[in-house]
């Protein structure tokens, strides 16, 4: 039986070659984002582990031509994946996802370094939003949130109110396919606001599509600019799904899936089913 992973691979377009990110044993990672404070670099992703079968965050720094081992800094009992880092007003914060919980949770440093991190505040409760991303512009904090359930894929947008940490919904767009799930960072090209998106019609992680749209319009869908698989890139030619891209100055970085035959596929696979459902029976949800 096989059992897929994730890898996050990176590339600073002076270079051209594409590096793996390091990793610690028993973990594999995805959903990069990036971000840079005081001229420096850092990369938060999904840190997996694969003994306990849940998503905890990492942090990893750019020095000497590539990026440091990543190192957990935020962990809980249920699980947390993408990373959404940004800077307002020069305070950090970060919402991570946290759907599993059914909240919307932002945390900030504790102290000047991105070692340490603390929940300041739970945006919303009762919602189940996946890959939520963050979008600023003229001051102005939005959030772009994603329901997928059963078939039901819907967009969210909120303005955000920082000081009282509070949300304001904008919008709500429902889809007939999955294809408009939040996929990275927002990316500004000059005065080119740019969001990716996962297109999962037929498979999770089918292939990335980055579209233009106009946050100071209230249009958040627009025309599609890029596009991205596995088979467009040489280098990720022993993967077969990508479903995030991060840019950044001249870095890029990606993640990748791969299929992996391992003695341990099915004992993993059981273990993180059973642990979803314990966690749903706790909060008195249905297991489908």
């Amino acid at each position: 039986m096989n059992y897929g992973y994730w890898s996050v691979k990176y590339r600073n377009k002076g270079e051209g070659e594409w590096k793996s990110l390091l990793k610690e044993p028993g973990y594999w990672y995805a959903d990069p984002m990036l971000f840079k404070m005081d001229g420096q670099i850092y990369l938060f992703t999904e840190a997996f582990k694969m003994r306990s079968q849940i998503g905890q965050i990492a942090v990893s720094k750019y020095e000497n031509g590539s990026f440091t081992k990543p190192h957990v800094i935020i962990k809980n009992r249920y699980h947390m994946s993408y990373p959404c880092t940004f800077q307002y007003r020069n305070k950090v914060y970060m919402i991570p996802e946290t759907s599993q919980n059914g909240t919307l949770e932002i945390y900030s440093p504790v102290g000047s370094i991105l070692n340490s991190w603390k929940k300041i505040a739970i945006l919303k409760s009762g919602i189940k939003l996946v890959d939520s991303t963050v979008c600023i512009a003229n001051e102005d904090v939005y959030l772009i949130g994603y329901i997928e359930n059963s078939k039901q894929y819907v967009t969210k947008i909120y303005s955000v109110d920082m000081p009282h940490f509070r949300l304001n919904e904008i919008g709500s767009y429902e889809h007939k396919d999955n294809i408009y799930r939040p996929g990275g960072n927002i990316i500004r090209r000059g005065r080119a606001y740019l969001r990716p998106l996962q297109y999962n019609c037929n498979v999770y992680g089918e292939k990335l599509q980055i579209v233009e749209f106009s946050p100071l319009e209230n249009l958040w869908f627009g025309n599609i600019k890029e596009e991205m698989t596995t088979k467009d890139v040489s280098a990720f030619d022993k993967y077969t799904r990508i479903h995030t891209i991060a840019e950044l100055d001249e870095m890029t970085v990606v993640d990748l899936y791969a299929e992996k035959r391992m003695l341990l596929n099915l004992y993993y696979k059981i273990r993180r089913k059973a642990r979803n459902a314990v966690y749903k029976i706790k909060h008195g949800e249905k297991i489908l």
